[in-house]
Formats: C-alpha cells, sequence, structure tokens
C-alpha cells in the first residue's frame, strides 16, 4: 500500500506543475484582447494605463465595472463582458503576475 500511495503523489506532483502552465496560458491568450492596447508599444501613459504589475483586484473589480456599463458601447465593455467572473480573476491574475511595465 505505501508504494502505491507514494506512486500516486509522485504521479500528482509531476502533473501540478503543466496543470498551473497550462493555466497560464489560457489566462495570457485571454488577456491578449486587453494587450491590443494595453501593449507598451501601443499605449499612450496618459489615455491607456499599463496594466502590467497592477494588484489583481484593481484590474478585477475595473474590469466587472465595464462589463456592467457594456452598453454604453465602448469597446473595452464589450471585450469584459464576454468574460466569466472565473476568467475575469485569471486575467487579473495573469497581469498582476507579470513585471511591472516602465512609464514612457
Amino acid at each position: 500500500m505505501p508504494v502505491a500511495l507514494a506512486c500516486a503523489l509522485l504521479a500528482v506532483s509531476w502533473s501540478a506543475p503543466s496543470l498551473a502552465a497550462d493555466l497560464d496560458v489560457q489566462a495570457q491568450a485571454w488577456a491578449a484582447a486587453c494587450l491590443t492596447c494595453h501593449a507598451p508599444a501601443t499605449r499612450s501613459a496618459a489615455a491607456i494605463p499599463p496594466l502590467e504589475g497592477r494588484p489583481a483586484d484593481w484590474i478585477a473589480t475595473r474590469m466587472r465595472a465595464l462589463a456592467e456599463t457594456a452598453s454604453d458601447g465602448s469597446v473595452m465593455g464589450q471585450i469584459a463582458r464576454g468574460y466569466s467572473d472565473a476568467e475575469i480573476v485569471r486575467i487579473a491574475g495573469w497581469f498582476a503576475a507579470q513585471p511591472k511595465a516602465a512609464t514612457p
């Protein structure tokens, strides 16, 4: 029995990092919609704030607010409305984990 338990624990420990990496890749793919405008090469510091390195709660709160006002016709609202709350949390977490953007 101890051998089976050790094998099971070993299998779980090997798959966990790959699962975490897959989640990061998915969140990055969702964040690509934001990076169309918020990428360092495309934004103006005053008009389009950087998202990299910001607190996840700050990003998630703003995305939820934008999703609620999607009827105002803004592109950001329409994009945010397409994500579930769980996806918003993952996107916000991905941006928060990125190195803080340098200000232009």
